[in-house]
């Protein structure tokens, strides 16, 4: 009973840090590229957090597995870092999309949030694991730029 409660704990964390990564990865671009419109880039930024997100499902979904019955720190650490990496691919997908002129400077601000907070995910997983306020001014940035996909 204490094992299978356990585990539901532990995957149950794992969802949450799940939700979490997804704020994280909407960026612009550099100055080379040509700016897209402002409906271009939210249609691309929004598929690119959406890749994301189905990325972030299956790496749980192996994470589940690969530490199924596991519940050392080690193995939560392991798992939800696991699960971070399509947010961290993401994150860097979104820098190198070219936001419109005009929305460059919060599109900056976004991306730079949503790379500090896989940072302080990724150097405190266990904590991570726990909260959702690693990602909530990612989260809150993105919500209100128009990135509603990229909400963890």
């Amino acid at each position: 009973m204490v094992e299978g409660g356990m585990k539901r704990g532990f995957v149950a964390a794992l969802v949450a840090a799940g939700v979490v990564l997804m704020a994280l990865g909407c960026g612009s671009g550099d100055d080379e590229a040509q700016a897209l419109s402002k409906a271009e880039y939210f249609k691309q930024g929004n598929a690119i957090c959406h890749k994301w997100q189905e990325g972030r499902e299956e790496a749980l979904g192996v994470a589940t597995k690969r530490f199924e019955g596991q519940n050392s720190a080690k193995a939560k650490e392991e798992a939800l870092l696991l699960v971070l990496k399509p947010y961290q691919q993401a994150t860097k997908k979104l820098r190198e999309l070219p936001p419109p002129e005009n929305q460059a400077k919060r599109a900056e601000a976004l991306v730079k949030e949503m790379e500090q907070s896989y940072l302080r995910a990724k150097a405190d997983p266990l904590s991570a694991l726990e909260s959702v306020a690693f990602f909530q001014k990612a989260n809150e940035m993105a919500e209100k730029f128009g990135l509603k996909e990229c909400i963890v």
